[in-house]
């Protein structure tokens, strides 16, 4: 995987766990508002019943802590955790439905809306499917056990049985068989506006999509170096410096590609591009996800192996990466053998350094193997000057 893959890759991981976190922090602000209603109506300035109301809102609450179990368990970075808090978002949703009935009728659109923010046709068909199926399941329990849907006749605050056991006249008014009743009247309305809400939402996807990959490609040409396909020198550096301030330790070192001039001189800037592309696919056999691999400019790259503060294991890195290089080829041109020189510095574990005191005291090594003829390396152990 190169480093182009692996800043993707990175992007699409915390692209992934920013959006399950926006999402929960939506859900926990829906159960903010539900808790408010209950607390209100505890206070009498809403007059739904305290029973009725009770259920909803503990039932509401409980599946959210349930889903915030689950992501405390199993992280948010899983590809599958937008479908877990979605799911439990609709359950939430459900419960208050059920139990509030026409109270609540607007909250049944929340998790439809909410899976905009997955930028995702799949997630929106997905969330409606459910939502479908939550709207029969409010309809149908919340008529026998929620508050009973009389608010066209006059403000009801409780359940259908209170009615019925309570007046006669009401009791005439009941449907002994409402299936067919509830499911033309309440059902297919209710679901007709969620299929009615697809078109929309998959719009407003397909822009926020093209913004978003718009910005990543500019994000991505800003931090990769079009030629080679490795950082550009100044995002290499704020990297590097993450590592310093967390005083991990680590190797850094200058690479230097030997006669490139000649190489250029001889056969051509193309070539000498094409050289220094294979020169950067050498050197990323060797980096791994956690490593810094970037153009310093012209003919240099820089390199930081966070966490090797071993000199012998900096060393055998270093080994594996002349061999890399010993046995790159460009192309056609098989007589071109790619040399390298290498100064580096290891900054030990908890030790405080900055990029710019690597950078020079890595210079300083590559200059002396420089000096003393080439397609040779020197690393050491960082000391205060």
């Amino acid at each position: 995987m190169n480093e182009v893959q692996l800043q993707q890759k990175g992007n699409e991981d915390n692209e992934e766990y920013v959006t399950n976190l926006k999402a929960l922090h939506c859900y926990m602000v829906t159960i903010i508002v539900v808790i408010t209603v209950w607390i209100l109506n505890q206070l009498n300035i809403f007059i739904v019943d305290k029973r009725i109301a009770g259920k909803g809102v503990f039932l509401s609450v409980f599946f959210f802590l349930l889903c915030v179990i689950f992501c405390k368990i199993f992280g948010l970075k899983k590809g599958y955790i937008k479908y877990v808090i979605t799911g439990f978002l609709v359950l939430s949703v459900s419960m208050m439905g059920t139990f509030f009935t026409y109270h609540a009728v607007l909250i049944n659109v929340f998790p439809i809306m909410y899976s905009m923010l997955y930028s995702s046709k799949r997630m929106i068909i997905y969330t409606t499917i459910l939502s479908v199926f939550s709207t029969i399941f409010i309809v149908f329990v919340g008529y026998k056990y929620g508050i009973c849907d009389l608010n066209m006749v006059f403000l009801s605050v409780t359940s259908k049985d209170y009615y019925v056991k309570g007046t006669e006249l009401v009791n005439h008014g009941f449907n002994d068989n409402p299936i067919v009743n509830l499911t033309l009247y309440y059902v297919l309305p209710r679901c007709m506006i969620y299929v009615s809400m697809i078109p929309v939402c998959n719009t407003v996807v397909n822009r926020l999509r093209d913004e978003n990959s718009r910005a990543n490609r500019n994000k991505l040409l800003a931090e990769i170096d079009t030629l080679t396909g490795v950082y550009m020198r100044r995002t290499g550096e704020k990297q590097i410096e993450v590592y310093l301030q967390e005083k991990v330790g680590g190797v850094f070192c200058i690479v230097d590609f030997d006669d490139f001039k000649q190489i250029n001189d001889t056969y051509g800037h193309i070539v000498g591009d094409k050289v220094l592309a294979n020169l950067a696919e050498c050197m990323k056999q060797i980096v791994q996800n956690n490593d810094v691999l970037m153009r310093l400019g012209g003919d240099e790259f820089g390199i930081f192996l966070p966490y090797v503060t071993n000199i012998e294991e900096a060393k055998e890195k270093i080994q594996r990466l002349f061999k890399q290089v010993r046995d790159c080829r460009v192309g056609e041109k098989e007589s071109i053998r790619l040399s390298i020189s290498l100064g580096g510095i290891i900054v030990d574990k908890g030790v405080e350094s900055n990029y710019e005191t690597l950078y020079r005291k890595s210079d300083r090594l590559l200059y002396e193997v420089k000096k003393q003829g080439k397609c040779n390396w020197l690393v050491e152990k960082m000391t205060e000057d």
